[in-house]
Order: structure tokens, then sequence, then C-alpha cells
């Protein structure tokens, strides 16, 4: 049973004499654009399952399981059935070993998690399988989770999807601790949500629930992906990971999903990735979006330089107007506004894409897999201590902008940093890791969301291979040495002569200028529309200060006089009234 749009179609999976549990739910995608992504589904083992769904996606359906996927002409679909409907699978994103993707045939995907559950998957990608004969569901995602995949468990029943607003009830509360995290790093850690009682699927394992009691089963990837801190980095070393980056990037064009497409800057990261393309025969479009229009601006510029003296198709976009900005910013909040605040600037990036479906490659977050940051070079002090550290750094206390409560929060979100690295606790480049699954995992890899359905997001960056020979060097080696700017010159010597390649020590923001300030005014006034209209800030009372609950207010009836504020407010609007803005997706009746 399929449709773009279905009004209201019932999905009756039941086929035996037992009570049906039955529930309904409003589809969360849109026809087409953003608001399109993945997919949501439902497994009941004790009971027969009938769900009714209104709203536009594809649906398959078992007798104990549903699923629902965002469908978009030219996008794929994302759920599918196996013969007789006994197995139900939903998948995202692409694996490179064997080159499969969603848009690839319905009988390879399903064939391909026959036997793949728990064994080692190269690429990235969230995947659902429901098994009704073996009364199992398995939630996987790739080796470092870095795609979106989220479930809660409510009376015997499993709710899942690639967004935790699809699994909305209407009834849901802030976690306090990732709400801290949020305000304090932009980004949740762990596998927390901002909402009680919806999780992210485990750090880069499978997650298996069996049985009429939903008894539960992690698996952890092979923990030698994740390097061993140990090695040496020398010339016959660096051709080795050039050997396995390159092998990354062919992997990816094997997908043969379309020819290439990428965001360029003037980083060292995706000048890299461009190199690699480039020896391959291929000559990408490349696009930039110019973050600042009187100041530095160094990656519009640079990559422009880039792409010209390659004789590249290159675009350059300007930030919108405040208007546009303001509304970019609104549909930043209903992709990622409960996740993280950051991708202010990823409409317009996105907005730059073909029509055509295109295979898109990302090279920005390469950065700590091959450098750490300048702030981490007073670490490495012993692997025990460093994952502290990162925990307390993670965990700082509360600042005057919230509510003295918020403080007991503080010791609990350090917990749960030390419990999700306890794993890797033994490992030299503790600190490396830890990035990657906090600020990658759940910050920077968000930035998925806003890529149409139609098109695939590939990172070369995180192939396996790759990454275990790049994490396999001790890291004192790579804060010793500019080992990106290594690769470049010795491998990619022209596209290392180009200039003012920002660094992570010399860059400084430049300071805003009179449009920039106008976007955030603009966006002070978008957000002062959800505010109450009196001051029975029930929530925000909780969380804030009385000075910023004071001024909570004042946005309200002025915006622009706390705008000088906007840094600070902003990110509190956003995530404390994320669960009000959002709609139910779920109507499940009392068992």
């Amino acid at each position: 049973m399929s449709a773009v749009h279905t009004p209201e179609i019932g999905f009756n999976t039941e086929t035996r004499e037992r009570p049906a549990r039955r529930i309904h739910i409003t589809s969360p995608f849109a026809k087409s654009g953003w608001i399109n992504h993945g997919f949501v589904g439902a497994w009941c083992p004790g009971q027969a399952l009938q769900v009714t769904a209104g709203g536009p996606g594809h649906t398959v359906a078992n007798e104990h399981g549903f699923l629902l996927g965002a469908s978009e002409p030219g996008a794929g679909q994302r759920v599918h059935a196996r013969t007789a409907g006994d197995r139900l699978v939903a998948f995202d994103g692409y694996v490179v070993d064997p080159p499969l993707h969603h848009r690839s045939a319905p009988a390879k995907i399903t064939a391909f998690w026959e036997d793949r559950l728990e064994k080692r998957v190269n690429g990235n990608f969230a995947a659902a399988i429901i098994d009704s004969r073996g009364a199992a569901l398995t939630l996987r995602t790739d080796a470092f989770g870095l795609t979106p995949l989220y479930y809660r468990v409510i009376d015997e029943l499993v709710l899942f999807g690639t967004s935790p607003d699809y699994l909305l009830l209407g009834d849901e509360t802030i976690d306090r601790a990732s709400l801290l995290s949020v305000l304090n790093n932009g980004f949740i850690v762990a596998d927390q949500t901002l909402y009680d009682g919806i999780h992210r699927t485990p750090l880069g394992g499978c997650l298996t629930f069996t049985g009429t009691t939903l008894e539960s089963r992690r698996v952890r990837f092979d923990l030698k992906v994740a390097g061993s801190g140990e090695g040496t980095f020398t010339h016959r070393d660096m051709d080795r990971i050039q050997g396995l980056f390159h092998q990354a990037v062919e992997r990816c064009l094997a997908l043969d999903y379309s020819e290439p497409v990428m965001t360029l800057t003037a980083g060292l990261d995706s000048r890299r990735v461009l190199g690699a393309l480039l020896d391959s025969g291929h000559r990408p479009a490349t696009m930039t979006v110019r973050i600042r229009t009187d100041g530095e601006d160094l990656d519009a510029t640079v990559a422009s330089r880039i792409a010209t003296r390659f004789g590249l198709r290159h675009t350059t976009s300007e930030l919108p107007g405040p208007a546009q900005y303001a509304r970019d910013d609104e549909l930043r909040c209903r992709l990622v506004g409960s996740e993280t605040t950051m991708h202010d600037w990823s409409p317009t990036l996105q907005r730059l894409y073909p029509d055509a479906p295109a295979m898109i490659f990302e090279g920005f977050i390469g950065d700590t897999l091959q450098e750490p940051l300048p702030h981490w070079k007073d670490t490495y002090a012993s692997p025990a201590a460093d994952l502290e550290r990162f925990a307390m750094k993670l965990a700082e206390e509360p600042g005057p902008w919230l509510a003295r409560d918020m403080l007991q929060y503080s010791s609990e979100l350090a917990e749960r940093v030390r419990t999700q690295l306890a794993p890797y606790s033994d490992r030299r480049h503790i600190t490396d890791l830890a990035e990657l699954v906090t600020d990658m995992r759940r910050g920077i890899g968000l930035g998925s969301r806003f890529v149409p359905p139609r098109h695939l997001q590939v990172r070369p960056f995180f192939d396996l291979d790759f990454i275990q020979a790049i994490f396999d060097v001790d890291p004192r080696i790579r804060v010793q040495q500019p080992v990106r700017r290594l690769f470049i010159e010795r491998y990619h010597p022209r596209l290392a002569e180009f200039d003012n390649s920002p660094d992570y020590v010399d860059r400084k923001p430049a300071p805003p200028t009179r449009l920039q300030r106008a976007r955030e005014r603009a966006c002070v006034a978008r957000a002062a529309r959800d505010l109450p209209v009196r001051r029975q800030y029930d929530c925000l009372e909780s969380i804030v200060s009385p000075r910023t609950l004071t001024l909570c207010a004042l946005t309200r009836v002025a915006p622009a006089i706390t705008q000088r504020w906007y840094w600070a407010l902003r990110p509190i609007l956003d995530t404390t009234l994320q669960p009000a803005r959002s709609v139910p997706v779920w109507r499940i009746p009392a068992v």
C-alpha cells in the first residue's frame, strides 16, 4: 500500500483473534521540501497492530509493525516490505559495501538486511528492521551514529523515527539536563533528547527489542574502528592514509547516484575532497554561502578563486534579508530546534542544490579526524584525565541567564558524558573521540536534515577504513604537526597554493554588520510571537533567572530593545518553547 498523499487510510494487520492495539499517526511529512525526511514506525509484539494514518507518505505493515516513509518524486522510498510482508525494512542513507542507498531497488535493500543486523556496515545510514516471525525490532545506525534515529517505549509499544519530533504525543516534558547541554554547548550529549522518554539509538551500535516484554539488547560496533591512538605518522603512513581516503571517495562514487556536487569552503577538508574528485576524473559543481558581507569572508572568496582556477561551475549565495532570514530560522527550529542551536546558514546553502537528484559530497566535518582544535593542546595528559576534563567542560555550571535550580543538572550532564565515553576510556585520543560523538554527532551532523530528500549526502571522511587509520595516529603527533596542510601540500599542491585559508588559531569572526543586526532583530521578533501573552511562564520560570524572564517579557512588546542579548535569548527561547511549537504526531488510546 503506498501513496504520495493519503488523506485517511487504515492499515489493519490483525490476522488472528486477539485484541488489536489501535493507534493513529498524523504524518509528520510534507508533500515536498525539507520537512519530508526519513521514516517513522511502530512495533507492538504482544498484540496485533491496527494503525490509521493521515497525510503524505509511503506505508508498509505486517501483523506487529507499521512503517511510514517520506515520499517525494525522484527521492526513492524509505520503507519496504519483503514478500508477504513478513519483514519490514526502513532505510535512509547509504552503505558502500556493496553500494546501496535509499533509491536502490527495494528487493536489494531488504536482501541486504537479511544477515547484517549486527555486523560491521560501512556507510552513513539509519535502518529499522521489523521481523514478524522472530518477534523482533532492530534499530541500526552507522558506526558512530552520525545518522539520527530515535525511539520511545510506551505501554509495550515501541515508536521510532529519524527525528524526535516524529515521536511526539503532545504531553512531553523537557529533559532539564539535555536543555542545559544545548544552552551550554549548542548540542545534546549522550543519547537523551530534549524530551523526557525519547532517546537516540545507542552510539554506533545495534539496538534490538524482542518478546512481548520488550527486552532490549545492545551491540556496540567493533572498537577497532575507533583507532588505537598509538601509531606513527611517517611518509609511508601518509601514503597509506591518503590511499584509504581516495578509496573512500571512490566508494561513494560507486554508489552511482548522480554526478557529484559539493559544498566548497576555504577549509583544507573540502579542498581535500575536491582534490580526490578531480583525481578521479570528476569536475563537481561547487557552491558556497557568504557568511559575512563586509568583514572577513575567507570561505566565499577563496572558494571562488579555487573554482575559477580549476574551471568549475561555482555558485555563491548571500544570506537572505531579515524577513527571509527569520523564516529560515523558523524552518531551522522545525528541523533541528530540539537538538541543536547550529545551522543558521544551512537553509541558504541547500537552496543552491540542483532540482534533479544529486550526490552531495561534504567535507566540512573532517577537521577533528585529522587535526585537533587548538584549545585541546593542553590535553592528552592521560585518558582518564582528558575524559574528566571534557566531561566537566560540557557540564559547566549555568550562568546568570538560568535559574539556580538548573545547577543540579550539571553533575547529571557530566555523568552522561562519562558513561557514554566509558568504552573508549583507555584510548589516548579520547578527546578526539569525544568531540566526534558529541559535537559532530549531535550538532554538526544534523546539517543533513536540511538536504532535500531527493539528494544523497555522502561523507568520505567517515569511511570506516579511513577513520580507523587516521585515529590510529598518536594524537600528540597530530597536535604538533599541521596534518591537514601536510596532506594538501603533498598530494594536492595546486590546491595548497591559495593563501588566507582560515585556521582556528587565527580566524576571528567579523563584527556584526548592520544587515546582520537586522536579521537578528527579525529572529527575536519571530521568537516573541510564540511567547505567552501573560507572564505565567510555567516552563520558563523554572529554567531561567528572574532577569531573563523580564527580558523575555520585554521581548514580546519591544524586541528591538532586547536585541543586544540576542546571543543568549535566542537559544533559550528556541529550546524552551520547542515542545509548545511542536505538533503531536501519534494518538495512542490508553490500554
